[in-house]
């Protein structure tokens, strides 16, 4: 189901530009429009339109009233890009053409504290934690470290931009080899999942908090 965006996360973009595209393009839009709040998902239910298609062109076009000449020129050269023109036009952080949906994934991760959300998953999570090594909290992630089982860690970390935690499985000795070793069982026993290096080791996403847990207890393969 799609996360209808709020008015507080529409309003933000004020007078604003809009095009429905199924190729990430302005040039290629099927449907083109102009608005305020949250004219452009009007199209979602009036039009029966794709939200994976929606794109701001252009945003707080306010800042240009009553300068038509300068909007043009501005817009210009943030779409041309001319080779003499050595100052780039006013208010070029208006013109963004991105995707709806992407702005506002990156507006609801803004909006997480993620001290407050790890300190009460820990609460909520005591038993199954058992005894942790180390946290870690940042402005996007809180994370929780295990204790060490044969040079093996395993940590969870909830991330502003994930619904579920990321699993990570690391070491305290050498980082090429643990993977070398470690990764390809993992893989041979868990075939669906989609498996990442990092600086550490190597990391899974999860679908619910349950599978971390599974991963958590024992490691699953990874410490045998």
């Amino acid at each position: 189901m799609i996360k209808k965006p709020t008015s507080e996360f529409m309003n933000s973009f004020g007078k604003y530009v809009y095009c429905y595209t199924s190729t990430g393009s302005y040039k290629d839009s099927y449907y083109k429009g102009k608005g305020k709040g949250t004219r452009c998902l009007d199209h979602l239910s009036e039009k029966g339109y794709d939200f994976d298609d929606l794109y701001i062109v252009a945003c707080n076009l306010e800042k240009f009233d009553n300068r038509p000449e300068v909007l043009l020129e501005s817009w210009l050269i943030w779409e041309n890009d001319p080779e003499d023109n050595k100052v780039s036009g006013f208010h070029k952080e208006c013109f963004i053409m991105s995707n709806l949906g992407y702005l506002f994934d990156d507006f609801q991760a803004g909006q997480r504290n993620m001290l407050e959300e790890g300190t009460k998953f820990m609460h909520e999570h005591l038993d199954k934690l058992g005894l942790q090594n180390s946290i870690n909290a940042t402005k996007s992630s809180f994370k929780i470290g295990s204790s060490a089982i044969n040079s093996c860690y395993t940590s969870l970390e909830l991330r502003s931009d994930k619904d579920y935690p990321v699993v990570h499985f690391t070491t305290n000795k050498n980082v090429k080899e643990f993977i070398s070793q470690t990764k390809p069982k993992f893989m041979e026993n868990y075939p669906g999942l989609e498996v990442r290096d990092n600086s550490y080791g190597f990391e899974v996403d999860v679908t619910s908090v349950d599978e971390a847990f599974n991963f958590w207890n024992g490691f699953h393969g990874v410490r045998a």
